[in-house]
């Protein structure tokens, strides 16, 4: 069979386009084929905010669960990596309590949700109405009871913390798991909440809702 022989010239037209097909080809596995850097944060197609109240914490395994505002729940973890923000400045994650309301940018991992960023929308110790009758809110840990001052000491977690002592008189009433008990009754390390109303030696607790029994912790 005869041999055809090209000119150098026609072999340069011919390979130019497969050339630029070749770069065109190398081009788009570089530029989309790989995706964003993993750096174990998921897109941002797959995140959400949460919006609600933040109805109980376990610090222990760094995880929340979140009353929605539309109606569901949400259980949430957080890691090292998640920033909280309260008032503009960032604060600890184990600050995070019930009551607070929150705006969490978090992403779906099976059943679970992971937060990314925590904004503090309402701290559940700053007071205000309780929606039941009742006037400010406070939120702590029993420290001790006083029977002969009539005076509760407790501890407010948080992120402020402190010290704090409220009276008592023979209207408060002490509610666990829907019964009622006196005073007296509680113990120290109860986690409560306490609604209370203006008395003659400043506040008075009101009613007290045992939320966890130091016996159960």
């Amino acid at each position: 069979m005869a041999t055809v022989r090209l000119p150098l010239g026609s072999w340069a037209r011919l390979a130019a386009p497969a050339l630029l097909l070749l770069l065109g080809a190398c081009a788009s596995v570089g530029d989309y084929g790989t995706g964003y850097p993993d750096r174990g944060y998921p897109q941002q197609a797959s995140r959400q905010a949460l919006v609600g109240e933040v109805r109980n914490v376990d610090h222990g395994n760094r995880r929340f669960l979140v009353q929605e505002q539309n109606g569901g729940r949400a259980d949430v973890a957080y890691d090292d990596r998640t920033r909280l923000v309260y008032e503009g400045r960032e604060q600890p994650v184990a600050g995070l309590e019930p009551g607070d309301r929150v705006r969490v940018l978090a992403s779906r991992d099976g059943g679970l949700w992971r937060a990314e960023d925590i904004e503090v929308l309402q701290d559940a110790r700053t007071g205000g109405s309780s929606g039941d009758g009742y006037g400010m809110e406070h939120r702590g840990a029993i420290s001790y009871v006083d029977s002969r001052t009539r005076e509760i000491g407790y501890t407010e977690g948080g992120y402020t913390g402190g010290e704090q002592r409220v009276s008592y008189d023979s209207r408060t009433l002490v509610e666990y798991r829907g019964q009622r008990y006196p005073v007296d009754a509680l113990e120290r390390g109860d986690l409560v909440r306490m609604s209370l109303r203006r008395g003659e030696r400043g506040w008075v607790a009101d009613r007290i809702l045992v939320e966890v029994s130091a016996r159960e912790r």
